[in-house]
């Protein structure tokens, strides 16, 4: 088995091994890892105390061994959970950057056949945000403000579109934003050229949004605040163990009466998810999301990781 091991503050690097599974595992040859934020982090030297670790926490495979349990079948595809027992892979455990990975039956998801590997990847992303969603009680017809246009916000975009309530995407990427219209969210606001305030004003006749969803690796909390209404409600998403800072006006917050919560952990919400995909609810196809050779992350890591904190999200094929 080839692993990929963030050892120290910019240092990854390729090891073999051998493992086969006991009778309560599933070795599977592993075809799709998501990198994520984490990743970076770690390997920009966050945190230290964390290292040595193997990153990407969402991975997708096909039964390669099973120790003769005939739950799942060699050759079956499946999608590797990214919790175990409330701890985060490729960052309180090992992740799945490998080309062949054991983990417990528990762990291990069939994945129906209509669903493409490129959409369940994400599935991890689409289980925050209905927690999100559902952590904010959004109702029919209520506007939300989603503050940004990356993978995330436009799988969140869809899902409150899906929910018959009313997504404001707000950005200054201006690709993401030309997705979000493609994937037939009405309203997109570009930051570089316009006031949110006033134009979320606009669009809600003068009420503000009810809802605000922002992710903590964002600086943005603040503008998403900003835009919603006297007692909104604000869900702040960490997927990613590592904050920048976060600026926030308490005062704002409390003069505006805003209800405040926050999601790190989708788990619970992972069979909705896979629902979502399969009933094509929502598409992730096109999201920007980089792909990569699993031969290629060490120069990818040199390029990416060490200059920014919180590097793009990364598909990497698993030959």
């Amino acid at each position: 088995m080839k692993t990929w091991t963030i050892n120290e503050s910019k240092s990854i690097t390729l090891s073999e091994a051998d493992g086969q599974p006991n009778a309560n595992e599933i070795k599977i040859k592993i075809t799709d890892v998501l990198l994520t934020h984490t990743d970076f982090a770690l390997y920009a030297g966050r945190d230290k105390a964390k290292l040595p670790v193997v990153p990407g926490r969402m991975a997708l495979g096909l039964v390669s061994e099973t120790a003769g349990d005939t739950t799942y079948m060699k050759g079956e595809r499946v999608l590797i959970k990214p919790y175990m027992d409330g701890k985060m892979r490729g960052l309180d455990l090992n992740g799945f950057l490998s080309d062949y990975v054991i983990a417990p039956k528990e762990c291990v998801i069939s994945l129906p056949e209509g669903i493409k590997n490129e959409e369940a990847i994400f599935v991890e992303l689409i289980a925050l945000a209905l927690r999100a969603i559902d952590k904010l009680k959004v109702e029919e017809g209520e506007f939300v403000a989603i503050m940004g246009a990356d993978d995330f916000c436009l799988i969140a975009a869809q899902i409150v579109d899906y929910y018959h309530a009313i997504p404001i995407v707000v950005s200054a990427d201006e690709a993401g934003l030309d997705i979000a219209t493609e994937l037939g969210i009405t309203y997109v606001i570009d930051t570089t050229g316009a006031s949110a305030v006033e134009r979320v004003r606009n669009i809600t006749n003068g009420a503000m949004c009810e809802c605000a969803i922002v992710q903590s690796i964002s600086a943005k909390v603040q503008n998403g605040l900003n835009l919603t209404k006297m007692q909104g409600r604000v869900c702040i998403v960490g997927p990613d163990a590592y904050l920048g800072d976060l600026p926030v006006d308490l005062h704002n917050v409390v003069a505006k009466r805003l209800n405040i919560t926050s999601v790190t952990n989708g788990g619970k919400n992972v069979p909705a998810a896979i629902n979502f995909l399969a009933t094509q609810a929502i598409t992730t196809i096109g999201l920007p999301t980089k792909r990569l050779a699993f031969a290629d992350i060490s120069d990818y890591f040199a390029d990416t990781g060490a200059g920014q904190l919180f590097g793009p999200l990364t598909v990497v094929k698993v030959d």
